[in-house]
């Protein structure tokens, strides 16, 4: 166990003692509702922002090199492109 976490047990546990509320660290006090609000709205963003980046992950460990040929910059999708047969490719 850290020892900073025993500390902490024991402060508290001395302030509800004494009926005091135990000190919070500076720049942790309560936060108005807005900034509540905003903070729960970045959450969400960020955990969508994280499923996406797994889904992208997934997709880029399951692509092959022959997914990609013929692909070209004209924004043709890569899954609509056709396999080659195992002849052209060489095998």
């Amino acid at each position: 166990m850290n020892e900073s976490t025993l500390g902490n047990w024991l402060a508290r546990a001395r302030a509800r003692q004494q009926n005091v509320a135990p000190a919070q660290p500076e720049g942790h006090g309560p936060v108005s509702w807005e900034e509540h609000r905003a903070t729960l709205a970045e959450n969400e963003r960020l955990k969508a922002e994280v499923e996406l980046l797994g889904k992208l992950s997934d997709f880029q460990r399951e692509a092959t090199v022959t997914d990609f040929q013929g692909f070209s910059a004209s924004g043709s999708n890569p899954r609509d492109v056709k396999e080659r047969p195992a002849q052209a490719r060489g095998m």
